[in-house]
């Protein structure tokens, strides 16, 4: 049973505020999603192997400051796993690949620790 942990050291951006993917302009959102995917990259290694579905899903969103609304930690995932899937370590992002998806959040102390953390379990 093959299982991965991908940390990034960014946080994704959620849909709402200031710097929020509904009021980003559209060339801001295509750098950010760029920084993700080399950050996806990066914290591979460049182990791209295969998890073949179905997989459990894990995202934990560190923070140091103020959690975010339930909505906007579930919009967080999107750029980090649509990169998962480009780089194939999944082969898709749909429920016959992806069996469960849970999004947590958990405190750190300082900035430094802040980041997005991705766990990918193969089901039994």
């Amino acid at each position: 049973m093959a299982k991965r942990t991908i940390f990034l050291p960014i946080k994704p951006p959620g849909l709402n505020g200031a710097k929020g993917l509904m009021r980003m302009h559209w060339k801001s959102r295509v750098r950010i999603k760029i920084d993700i995917h080399l950050s996806v990259l990066h914290a591979l290694g460049g182990d791209t192997k295969r998890i073949d579905g179905p997989v459990r899903v894990n995202c934990t969103m560190l923070y140091a400051s103020v959690p975010r609304d339930w909505d906007n930690l579930a919009v967080a995932a999107k750029y980090p796993m649509d990169s998962i899937v480009r780089l194939g370590v999944l082969e898709d992002d749909s429920p016959s690949v992806i069996e469960s998806m849970t999004h947590r959040q958990r405190k750190v102390k300082t900035l430094k620790e802040e980041g997005y953390m991705i766990e990918i379990e193969q089901c039994p």
